[in-house]
C-alpha cells in the first residue's frame, strides 16, 4: 500500500533534506519496494523542466562480474537517447550503486520519450510512480477543495502506465485469486478497486483517477 506525506514551506529557509528524511523513514515500516521524493518550485526555464529518476537494476540483482559495465552501459545509452529525443541542459547525478537522477529541458511528448528510456534493457523511469504521485495529488486536492492546473503529459504518461501494469477494468478475479492463496488470517483489502467509467474525451485526469477506482 503506498504511503505518502508532503511539507508546505510558507516563508524562510529549512533544512528540507532533514525534514524528508525523517519523512520517508517515519513510513519505511509499509514496505520496502520503493522510496522517493518530489520537489516543486518554480519551473527555471519558459520549456518544461523535468526532473526523473533512472533505474538500471534493483537492490536483489545479481552482483555477478559484468554488473558494474552492464549498468554503465545502459546509463550510456539512456543519456544517448535523452540527447536524441531532444532533451536538453541535461544534469545527472548519482542516487544509488544502480540509480541516478537527471533533471533536463524538455517540450516534446513526454511518453515518447519514456518509452525510449524503458527501452533500453533493465531501465525503468518509475513511470507508474508518476501515476501514484499525480492520483493522489488528486486525492489530497480533492479532499480540500482545490483545483490544480494538471500538466497533459504528465497525466498521460501516468494514464499509460495505469494501463500497462493493472490492464483489466474489472479486477474481481484478480483479487480472489490472490485471496485463494495467501493465508488464511491475512487482512487484505483490495488496493484498486474496479474502474469507473468516463466518456473517451474526458479530461485525462479523469481518465486516470477513474482507471484507478475513483469517481471524478
Amino acid at each position: 500500500m503506498c504511503g505518502i506525506a508532503g511539507i508546505i514551506y510558507r516563508d524562510g529557509t529549512h533544512d528540507i533534506g532533514r525534514e524528508m528524511t525523517r519523512m520517508l523513514q517515519s513510513m519505511k515500516h509499509r514496505g520496502p519496494d520503493s522510496t522517493g521524493f518530489a520537489l516543486y518550485g518554480p519551473p527555471r526555464t519558459d520549456n518544461g523542466t523535468y526532473a526523473m529518476r533512472v533505474k538500471l537494476a534493483d537492490a536483489n540483482t545479481p552482483r555477478d562480474f559484468e554488473f558494474h559495465d552492464r549498468l554503465g552501459r545502459h546509463r550510456a545509452e539512456v543519456e544517448r537517447r535523452l540527447v536524441a529525443v531532444g532533451a536538453t541542459d541535461a544534469e545527472y547525478e548519482d542516487s544509488t550503486e544502480y540509480a541516478f537522477n537527471v533533471t533536463f529541458g524538455y517540450d516534446g511528448d513526454l511518453k515518447l520519450l519514456a518509452d525510449r528510456v524503458e527501452d533500453v534493457p533493465g531501465a525503468e523511469v518509475l513511470s507508474m510512480y508518476v501515476s501514484e504521485i499525480t492520483t493522489h495529488t488528486w486525492d489530497l486536492a480533492t479532499a480540500t477543495g482545490q483545483k490544480p492546473v494538471w500538466d497533459d503529459e504528465v497525466c498521460r504518461l501516468g494514464l499509460a502506465a495505469m494501463h500497462r501494469d493493472l490492464p483489466m477494468a474489472d479486477r474481481t478475479p484478480m483479487w480472489e485469486a490472490f485471496r485463494a492463496h495467501a493465508p488464511a488470517n491475512l487482512q487484505f483489502d483490495p488496493p484498486f478497486a474496479n474502474a469507473v467509467a468516463v466518456p473517451a474525451d474526458a479530461p485525462l485526469i479523469d481518465q486516470l483517477v477513474a482507471w484507478t477506482g475513483r469517481q471524478p
